[in-house]
């Protein structure tokens, strides 16, 4: 592993204020600038790094659009994750070059490959994997192509991300409802990992208990290290369905579930809104129990799409890479090092 000694000291720092840290990067309100200033008003590029897929970047300049962030977050990056935009899918990327600086001036290439968007609209698509063992303090994404005869380039969002969804639409899942619960048939457990936000999962009477789901993802063990909770197309309009809290189990032989996560959520303000975590755990399962506390307000709990971060066993990451297991560092003297054969 290769990293930064610029960055060594800034994750201690971080570990020890209990910065958050997420699959992505970048967090609402970075440092960003579009590579022109051909774009609406209204659909300029932090809205590409909002963690809402409802909004959105435009530019006009059609190819060889982007935009370059300094992110706040932590992490290396080997995804490009990105969600597509509310209209006109000739418009959708479909090839990317990532580059990293750590003075705004000069720019290492990263990566460069293909983007898969589906025309569905509020799709998640991921490139593959990235072959980065680097952390940049500056990045620059620029999509070279889009997919048909447009007059602008679009994107709903973009995640620098450190991991991928280890879930499919084609997972074994089960469902297990609430006492008097139910989901309208449009509106089941199977849109909960179809990887479109404007489909989702309404559990109705969901006051009565936790709704639970286990999932068998077909890429076999996993390690898996974080996840995100998008909120449904119309949250706005009938708040206070996300659901309190979130417990991640998993098991290798689908009877006895280890707990490897809990959090407790926020109540989703705009639809399609991301919340990402991220956590330590270096132990691979087969199967994952996700369990989801009442929502917040309504008798109904709803989710948009809900992704599982994680690597192959063979694949993952040892378990204080990107300082997930950092030493605290508290107020006084610390013993250590700037050698980097120590961290290597």
């Amino acid at each position: 592993m290769k990293m930064h000694a610029t960055r060594l000291a800034v994750c201690a720092v971080l570990a020890a204020a209990g910065a958050a840290k997420a699959i992505d990067v970048t967090r609402p309100g970075d440092l960003i600038e579009a590579s022109s200033a051909n774009h609406p008003a209204g659909e300029a590029a932090p809205n590409v790094i909002d963690n809402t897929g409802d909004t959105k970047y435009l530019n006009f300049d059609v190819i060889n659009t982007g935009f370059t962030v300094t992110p706040t977050g932590t992490g290396t990056v080997r995804y490009l994750t990105c969600i597509t935009a509310n209209d006109a899918p000739e418009r959708d990327p479909t090839t990317y070059v990532l580059e990293g600086s750590d003075d705004g001036v000069n720019f290492t290439f990263i990566s460069a490959g293909t983007l898969t968007p589906t025309i569905n609209r509020f799709s998640i698509f991921s490139s593959a994997t990235i072959d980065n063992a680097n952390v940049y303090g500056m990045y620059r994404v620029t999509f070279p192509t889009v997919r048909g005869a447009a007059n602008s380039m679009q994107i709903g969002e973009v995640q620098l991300a450190t991991a991928v969804d280890i879930t499919s639409p084609d997972d074994t899942v089960v469902i297990t409802l609430p006492p008097g619960g139910f989901t309208a048939p449009a509106e089941g457990v199977a849109n909960l990992f179809d990887n479109r936000l404007n489909t989702k999962m309404d559990v109705q009477n969901a006051v009565f208990g936790p709704t639970i789901v286990d999932i068998t993802p077909l890429v076999g063990a996993t390690v898996v290290t974080g996840f995100s909770l998008f909120s449904a197309n119309d949250d706005v309009a009938f708040p206070g369905r996300t659901p309190r809290n979130v417990t991640i189990e998993g098991s290798n032989d689908g009877v006895v579930f280890t707990p490897i996560y809990s959090t407790g959520m926020t109540e989703a303000t705009a639809n399609y809104q991301d919340q990402e975590y991220e956590f330590a755990n270096g132990t691979s399962y087969t199967q994952y129990r996700l369990i989801f506390d009442v929502p917040f307000s309504s008798t109904d709990l709803q989710i948009g799409d809900f992704q599982l971060y994680g690597f192959a066993p063979n694949q993952a990451p040892p378990i204080n890479d990107e300082c997930s297991n950092a030493s605290t560092i508290a107020a006084g003297t610390t013993a250590g090092t700037t050698n980097l054969e120590h961290f290597l």
